[in-house]
């Protein structure tokens, strides 16, 4: 919740659009998903990142 708040502070303080503040938001939450996700699951997170690596 403090997250929450201080994202509104400061859009606030910068004039940010809220819908760019609901965007942040949203992938902000994303990569917190992922990253919970990943700490559950390593193999699939070894198997995301040999599967990027095999395009680079």
């Amino acid at each position: 919740m403090c997250l929450v708040c201080l994202l509104f502070v400061i859009s606030y303080l910068l004039r940010f659009n809220f819908y760019v503040l609901i965007v942040c938001f949203l992938l902000l939450m994303t990569f917190a998903c992922f990253l919970m996700f990943n700490v559950f699951s390593l193999p699939v997170l070894d198997l995301a990142l040999s599967f990027l690596n095999s395009f680079v």
